[in-house]
């Protein structure tokens, strides 16, 4: 076997080959803090060969500027961030849920004794949510769309259209008792009937009495660039905006949502109220602790290699026999 090769596979990474006179010695040589590179050391013969490694033209720890070490410690901070307003964000949908789910056994409040409380959106927004009784007659002939929206009671999709995109059908209902107009959510439908004349047993007409949630303007996503209000069809809106809704078709700021007793065959299906848009949210706090604990350990061993590194080899010969401990 060449003397190179028995040299290369020898196991101790600290030592050197001398004397070829029929037998091998090993002699160990100590590292202090990898500051020392062992030399690779051959015989020819009885003369003794030194092969040293090449100049390192870079160094052993790439440096870095102020401005990189603190943009890298940052980073945990903003995750830290991230993950505090997705928690406070959760804790929020929760309490509403709740309270949307408190309102089903209550009884509902007459919405023409409340409407002098609804004139300003603060007063909308700590009344949001609360049941009230209507009563009164729809307005059919200015009804507009918002869209696109997922049936929330899928069980009581209309046959056919179970996988279809829909939208939720706004009519402008006339109060009885003080005659003002508001505008109520009477349910989903699908694309496919979203023309008032394919559903005109649907379409009620004359005094109505109904029941529902009082809703307030929708959080716009802000990623969602387009206007609210279609330009190209102007009874479709793309979001929940009570102001723009009722001052394009001249009605109070006064939103309900039908719940689902006032759906009938052939009709929008009601109760769509729902606290969250999308729930495809729901791990992103465990996503966040992730990511913040892969960028703090990426942080930890960036911002201090020379210290890892010693760390690590004191923890390799530490493991090894007393001949190979380091020497302080």
């Amino acid at each position: 076997m060449s003397r190179r090769v028995f040299s290369i596979i020898t196991k101790h990474i600290c030592g050197r080959t001398v004397g070829w006179n029929g037998s091998m010695g090993i002699s160990l040589e100590s590292i202090h803090i990898l500051r020392k590179i062992p030399q690779r050391h051959f015989t020819r013969g009885s003369v003794l060969m030194k092969m040293k490694n090449a100049p390192r033209t870079k160094p052993l720890v790439k440096s870095r500027s102020m401005t990189t070490n603190v943009l890298i410690s940052l980073i945990p901070c903003f995750v830290g961030i991230a993950i505090c307003l997705e928690y406070e964000r959760r804790k929020k949908i929760r309490h509403l849920r709740e309270v949307v789910k408190n309102q089903e056994g209550k009884t509902p409040v007459p919405l023409a004794n409340i409407m002098s409380k609804l004139k300003n959106v603060p007063n909308q927004r700590d009344l949001e949510f609360t049941k009230v009784e209507l009563e009164g007659e729809f307005d059919h002939a200015r009804e507009v769309f918002i869209g696109y929206r997922a049936n929330e009671l899928p069980h009581l999709t209309p046959r056919g259209a179970k996988w279809q995109k829909g939208v939720y059908v706004i009519t402008p209902f006339k109060l009885k008792d003080t005659g003002e107009t508001v505008l109520v959510n009477r349910g989903w439908v699908p694309l496919s009937m979203a023309d008032p004349r394919e559903r005109q047993e649907g379409q009620l007409s004359g005094p109505v009495k109904l029941t529902g949630l009082l809703r307030c303007t929708e959080r716009k996503n802000p990623f969602d660039f387009r206007p609210v209000q279609d330009t190209m069809n102007e009874k479709f809106f793309g979001n929940l905006n009570v102001e723009d809704i009722a001052d394009y078709l001249n009605t109070k700021h006064v939103f309900v949502d039908a719940d689902v007793e006032s759906s009938i065959p052939d009709g929008p299906v009601g109760g769509q109220t729902k606290v969250l848009s999308h729930n495809s949210r729901r791990d992103e706090s465990f996503i966040y602790i992730l990511i913040m604990g892969s960028i703090a350990l990426f942080w930890y061993t960036k911002i201090y290699p020379q210290r890892a590194a010693v760390r690590y080899v004191k923890m390799f010969y530490a493991s090894r026999p007393p001949a190979y401990q380091l020497k302080e």
